[in-house]
């Protein structure tokens, strides 16, 4: 082509453009006065065309096109305007500007002036506004009210924050934005995800409606219903919410306000803390949780589970610390250790699950359940480790199953060996056995039913059996309900008002199942019986035996015997033997010997081994003594309150004296030179209201008597050998003598040769003779005035081979 022709063809092209423009600028001009929108300018095209046939009427531009509407610029590679209705459509690389506030590009857009609404799609269509970016497959804008809508997927970008959803509106005017459907804001604070969440882009606050999750660096909130503040961290729940915590932990509540500036959330409603890591739940109504000090508190109805130990607290108000693992309870303190079936009740109470350790103060009640045990007190301790229980203060102790009932300032409860440690002031009650006891310190097994009491600081363990009316003080003592053993230490002193008699030493054990009885070391027994004439013995040993009263069998104790019809329970009798250095007091008579025997049934007294008696200024020798008792007559007694009671005793029956029985009586008192003696092979003495009114005497009769004038003058000196003696008195005087044929002299006093001054086995013990019932533990030897030795006598020869 020549030059000539190029340069015509661009003039034609230029007056075609020329008339085109003019043709629009006329088409613009003749718009109707009644639309009210805002012109459409075509700035720029480098092809323009118009076909009335094609585009409904529409024009349709090329090449680097450019429309403004006021401040509104419109860019795209072509475009397609319609002036009747001022709407166009642009296609690629298309960019909508508006002033400095708006930036919208994409591939397509679709364009209504009247309206001044732009739809734009393509592939990553970007909006940039002051307030933020949006990018999105499509986008409806509203010019007039700056509202932005995507339909498919969008992400709003705004600092650090970055939203997501396939729904959503942004209102820039407002700085606010509305998402739905898979609805993700990211920050480099945390994401939130949900399907509805209206979010100001100024304030930071988010609205989250329907199962959203808040993500932070520190904390992960589930919600149905929240306002959030992305920037500051804060949170309004109003739904059932869960916020969780790092460690596998979470908190549910009704509503919830998390505060990040204190680190604190403030739950209203129904709470549950969940600590998965330790297994612990607490659930309380309202509360809070203090971050900082990773501490929660209950307001109202709190309860703490313990899953892994199987422990639940139950409080009005409370607080769980998770670094220390403490559960703190203020009021009305409800602890459940189930896998130990106990319940501990208090004021207050603290449990440090570390430890496995619950401690209550105040009203504290404690039941087990397993044992059957409940214990009141005011402060106490629950020991899971160790199953042990600790109470302090104003201790009551109740075994329901035993019937047992234990009292103390402080004490202790194995839960393993079933022990209970008592300390100061404790009072033992046995209520099925009605037995009571007091002490310093007191131990107590419910499995084998072993009771210990001990004392301090000098005092004494007391205990009380009501069913037998019996005392005992000591400084140790135990009791096991099993065997029915009782054994007494030191200092110990038994009463038996049932029986009117006493025990005493520092060793003595008792089985009252079997009716056996043991006393050593100092060991001192009284009978109490009669009024005025108390008896008291010594020796090193003491036993007591129980026989069967029909058939004189020893008792055997058989639980929940069964008798048969019409067949009464036997009544028991007792036989009590005293072994070594035996010594006994009461007014009218004293004895010393080795071995004694009381028979309690046939009401008789056998002194073994040496035995000596005395009663008043008279002495009673021989190989064995034996003093038979009779039951006193009942004589009425008058009591404070003046009703008869009748009273029985024992009173002194008679004295036998078997070999080498030898009678010294002292002439005058105070007279250590001149004694009446009476010696035999057997002697009797009888008593009548305590006073001897007859003797017999048998065997090789030797008689020393030096008898008394009126004037209570000695004059002469009796001596007389026969077979046999019989004497009478009365008032202790002598009244009547016989004897068979006897041999004998009468000789002045102080003439008569000593072998009949003084018997063969003659031997006057004032030394040994116990003054009083406080001298019985004296013990004083003969001091070489034993009785001369004799043949004892032997048992008769079962064959003749022997």
């Amino acid at each position: 082509m020549t030059t000539l022709q190029i340069i015509r063809t661009h003039i034609l092209r230029t007056l075609a453009l020329i008339i085109f423009l003019l043709c629009g600028l006329t088409v613009f001009a003749q718009t109707t006065k009644q639309k009210s929108f805002e012109r459409i300018y075509l700035v720029h095209a480098d092809k323009l065309m118009y076909d009335r046939t094609q585009f409904d009427g529409a024009q349709r531009a090329k090449g680097r096109v450019h429309f403004r509407q006021g401040v509104k610029q419109l860019y795209s590679d072509s475009a397609v305007y319609n002036d009747r209705t001022a709407k166009f459509e642009a296609f690629g690389n298309v960019r909508f500007v508006q002033g400095d506030t708006v930036d919208i590009r994409g591939n397509y857009l679709r364009y209504d002036g009247q309206a001044q609404v732009a739809y734009m799609t393509g592939h990553d269509v970007t909006l940039k506004h002051t307030r933020g970016t949006l990018v999105s497959d499509s986008v409806l804008y509203n010019v007039q009210q700056e509202v932005a809508e995507f339909f498919k997927g969008g992400k709003l970008t705004r600092g650090d924050v970055t939203l997501t959803a396939e729904h959503g509106k942004c209102f820039m005017r407002t700085d606010s934005a509305h998402f739905d459907n898979n609805v993700k804001l990211t920050s480099a604070r945390g994401t939130i995800t949900t399907n509805d969440m209206g979010y100001n882009m100024k304030t930071k606050w988010a609205h989250v409606m329907g199962p959203s999750n808040i993500i932070r660096k520190n904390n992960n909130i589930y919600t149905e219903n929240a306002y959030y503040n992305e920037a500051t961290g804060e949170a309004r729940l109003l739904q059932r919410n869960v916020l969780y915590k790092p460690g596998n932990r979470e908190m549910a509540a009704d509503r919830l306000h998390y505060r990040s500036d204190t680190k604190e959330a403030i739950f209203s409603g129904r709470v549950r803390y969940d600590d998965k890591n330790n297994n612990r739940t607490v659930e309380s109504i309202g509360g809070r949780y203090d971050e900082n000090g990773r501490t929660f508190y209950g307001d109202e109805q709190m309860v703490f589970t313990d899953h892994k130990n199987n422990r639940r607290i139950t409080t009005d108000k409370g607080n769980y610390n998770e670094a220390s693992r403490v559960f703190t309870g203020e009021r009305n303190v409800v602890f459940d250790a189930y896998k130990d079936s106990v319940r501990m009740t208090c004021d207050q109470g603290e449990y440090h699950e570390r430890d496995s350790i619950f401690y209550g103060n105040g009203h504290v009640v404690v039941t087990d359940r397993k044992h059957d045990t409940r214990t009141t007190c005011d402060r106490g301790e629950h020991h899971g480790k160790q199953k042990l229980t600790k109470a302090m203060g104003r201790v009551n102790y109740y075994d329901r199953r035993n019937q047992r009932r234990v009292k103390c300032d402080r004490g202790d409860f194995n839960e393993n060996t079933k022990i209970l440690n008592a300390y100061d002031n404790v009072w033992f009650h046995d209520i099925r056995n009605r037995r009571m006891a007091t002490a310093d310190r007191a131990d107590y097994n419910g499995f084998t039913k072993q009771f210990d009491a001990y004392c301090d600081a000098g005092r004494l363990v007391h205990a009380h059996d009501s069913i037998n009316n019996q005392d005992m003080v000591a400084e140790h003592v135990h009791y096991n309900d099993s065997t029915g053993w009782l054994q007494a230490r030191n200092d110990v002193v038994f009463h038996d008002y049932k029986r009117k008699y006493d025990f005493q030493g520092h060793f003595v054990d008792y089985n009252d199942r079997w009716g056996l009885g043991l006393a050593t070391d100092s060991a001192i027994a009284a009978d109490l019986s009669r009024k005025g004439q108390e008896m008291y013995f010594h020796a090193d040993t003491i036993k007591v035996f129980s026989y069967y009263r029909s058939t004189d069998e020893p008792y055997e104790y058989v639980k929940d015997r069964k008798l048969p019809k019409g067949y009464v329970q036997d009544s028991l009798y007792r036989v009590l033997r005293g072994e070594g250095k035996v010594r006994s007091w009461s007014k009218d008579v004293q004895a010393v010997c080795d071995t004694l025997i009381y028979h309690e049934k046939n009401r008789v007294v056998t002194m073994l081994r040496d035995p000596i008696v005395w009663n008043e200024n008279r002495q009673i020798l021989g190989e064995e003594i034996i003093v038979y008792l009779s039951e006193d007559e009942k004589k009425p007694k008058n009591t404070a309150a003046g009703n008869r009671k009748e009273e029985n005793g024992m009173k002194l029956d008679s004295i036998h004296v078997n070999s080498q029985a030898l009678v010294c009586e002292q002439v005058l008192r105070g007279d250590t030179l001149h004694f009446n003696q009476v010696a035999a092979q057997q002697m009797r003495s009888y008593f009548r209201d305590g006073e001897i009114y007859m003797n017999t005497c048998k065997g090789n009769v030797c008689i020393v008597n030096y008898p008394l004038e009126k004037d209570s003058v000695i004059l002469y000196q009796n001596y007389t050998e026969t077979a046999a003696l019989r004497m009478t008195l009365e008032k202790k005087k002598l009244q009547r003598i016989w004897a068979p044929a006897s041999t004998g002299c009468l000789y002045p006093l102080g003439l008569a040769p000593r072998d009949r001054t003084y018997l063969e086995n003659f031997a006057w013990f004032s030394d040994i003779r116990p003054v009083d019932q406080n001298d019985l533990l004296l013990w004083r030897g003969k001091r070489g005035m034993e009785l001369k030795a004799r043949k004892r006598r032997v048992a008769p020869l079962q064959k003749l081979t022997d």
